[in-house]
């Protein structure tokens, strides 16, 4: 069946329609509460930083509102007539030209500091995408020269593949003078100094704490999953042959090996967690046997044992800008889990000519 084409419509007369109504102009939008319905009107562009279309399926709402409108958009209920206004339908409307073109009803998903996320009704065809969502010019990528590293000096790799991805900012110094930690993982510290994001969003690398290992004061705990149900330990002094640091994950009690020594575990760590604080995502959940060649014909495997192969063994693949995890799926066996993080929405693009059930794409 045939899209219907968008209305397109005098920006006064929308807001005529509305009525009497509070305004608030916010980055790269208007906000406008009408007595029975919530518009958004935003400029049509592809930048972060500013309000607008985000896929096919969401929009974002960037900046700050007054109290009793954030809390009515999010669902608190501190008075009763927020409730009330947060049922209110929202429609999104976006500046192209001469007026504005109609995109319909979403609903409110998310918020963080300063954006609010919504979902469209009714996708959006992708012929209209690429009118309300104009495109950027592609910028550079950075090549996964660091693939290259991994066998070798994977401490390289890692610095080398962080410069490319983490945005410097200045993080406080990590104190390690009471505690005697691999030199890798001293690096490591000294590293996320200038670039905190590796220390992670999902996951997390704190500053090294007793033992919970249970193997006494030989071993610290360096990381931890986001809800503290495991963390991660390392022994103090060198336990392999080859003089290397072995990590153990750590859940009820229970210490079961990773599968890489700290050196390439650090680097699993970073690539995994730009899977999911990436500014630009995408995940499937399909069946391995077609979906992983799809991607290996795009992408480099990144020469890494599995991560978290005690619980959910995770793989990885890199490409320009991009960098894939795979794991095994929730449903039955054969399927595969796939979490895409990129720099930019074009390092999806080579991606978009498959067909796969994307869950998420922000291509």
């Amino acid at each position: 069946m045939p899209q219907r084409s968008p209305l397109r419509v005098d920006e006064g007369a929308l807001l005529d329609r509305l009525g009497p109504a509070m305004r608030f102009d916010l980055t790269g939008a208007s906000l406008i509460v009408g007595a029975t319905e919530i518009q958004i009107i935003a400029d049509a562009n592809d930048d972060p930083a500013s309000s607008g279309v985000w896929s096919r399926d969401q929009f974002r709402l960037v900046g700050e509102v007054p109290a009793d409108i954030n809390e009515a958009l999010t669902g608190y209920r501190d008075v009763w007539s927020f409730d009330e206004l947060r049922q209110r339908p929202v429609s999104i409307a976006i500046r192209v030209g001469i007026g504005c073109l109609l995109l319909g009803r979403a609903e409110f998903r998310r918020w963080g500091p300063g954006r609010y996320e919504f979902e469209f009704i009714e996708p959006l065809p992708s012929g209209l995408l690429e009118v309300v969502r104009p495109s950027v010019p592609d910028p550079v990528l950075p090549t996964p020269t660091w693939v290259d590293l991994v066998a070798a000096r994977p401490q390289e790799a890692l610095t080398l593949f962080v410069e490319s991805w983490f945005a410097r900012s200045r993080q406080p110094r990590i104190n390690t003078s009471a505690e005697a930690v691999p030199a890798v993982l001293a690096a490591f510290y000294r590293l996320a100094e200038e670039r905190p994001g590796i220390l992670g969003s999902h996951n997390y690398v704190h500053e090294p704490e007793p033992d919970r290992c249970g193997r006494g004061e030989e071993h610290f705990s360096f990381a931890c999953e986001v809800q503290g149900c495991w963390s991660w330990c390392c022994p103090r002094r060198p336990d392999t042959e080859n003089g290397e640091h072995t990590v153990l994950l750590v859940r009820d009690d229970e210490a079961l090996p990773e599968q890489e020594p700290v050196s390439r575990f650090l680097l699993q760590f970073v690539l995994h967690e730009a899977t999911f604080s990436a500014p630009y995502l995408a995940q499937a959940v399909a069946s391995a046997d077609d979906i992983v060649p799809l991607l290996r014909s795009v992408l480099r495997d990144v020469p890494l044992r599995p991560f978290m192969a005690p619980l959910n063994p995770t793989t990885f693949l890199a490409g320009p800008g991009i960098v894939v995890a795979l794991s095994d799926g929730p449903g039955e066996d054969g399927e595969a889990a796939v979490s895409i993080g990129a720099l930019h929405r074009s390092a999806l693009h080579p991606l978009g000519q498959f067909d796969v059930p994307w869950i998420r794409f922000d291509g």
